[in-house]
């Protein structure tokens, strides 16, 4: 689950988001376990990075380092180029995809390497594939007015494919984000 936070664009603030951590036996009764003791909230530690938001995460059961068996895509403004005021055109060119690290999906770390991930601005939806022994993403992708659904490879997680490739499958797209699942 994904809160917003900060007032607004205008204040010059972060514009960032915070995590939260709920978990459901049902997919539709959910319990919000308090994990951030100090504010007494269920707010995950998000990595710390400028203008956090916009999050894909699981629960990497293949990883074998138990620091990073929980991984996540996000967005933010790693350069922090919108400090005193945002001005819309740079601040949309600024902000890019990264990646974080988890051992109990609750304490996040942003990786120190900056990857190179296209830049999309809707949830990705990353995920170990079995059948080619790789991570994929699903994201959404394009300069404004002409966005589309890609999908990108990884080996490790950090490094992502240069070409982006056409899914081989959506199920389901909507204009505030996008359903993508694995079939078969």
């Amino acid at each position: 689950m994904v809160r917003s936070r900060g007032p607004g664009r205008r204040t010059g603030e972060d514009l960032g988001q915070s995590a939260c951590y709920a978990t459901s036996k049902d997919g539709i009764n959910w319990q919000k376990p308090i994990v951030d003791v100090e504010r007494h909230t269920n707010f995950v530690t998000s990595p710390k990075t400028r203008h956090f938001q916009i999050i894909g995460l699981f629960k990497d059961d293949h990883e074998r380092d138990p620091e990073r068996r929980y991984k996540m895509h996000y967005v933010c403004l790693p350069d922090g180029s919108h400090e005193g005021g945002i001005d819309l055109p740079k601040y949309l060119r600024s902000l890019r995809t990264s990646v974080g690290w988890s051992p109990d999906g609750i304490h996040w770390t942003a990786s120190s390497e900056i990857p190179q991930i296209p830049f999309s601005d809707s949830p990705s939806c990353p995920f170990w594939d079995d059948r080619i022994g790789r991570y994929v993403s699903y994201l959404r992708y394009g300069p404004p007015n002409t966005r589309k659904v890609t999908r990108i490879e990884s080996e490790d997680f950090l490094h992502w494919s240069p070409n982006i490739r056409p899914p081989e499958r959506v199920l389901k797209t909507g204009p505030g984000g996008m359903l993508v699942c694995r079939v078969g």
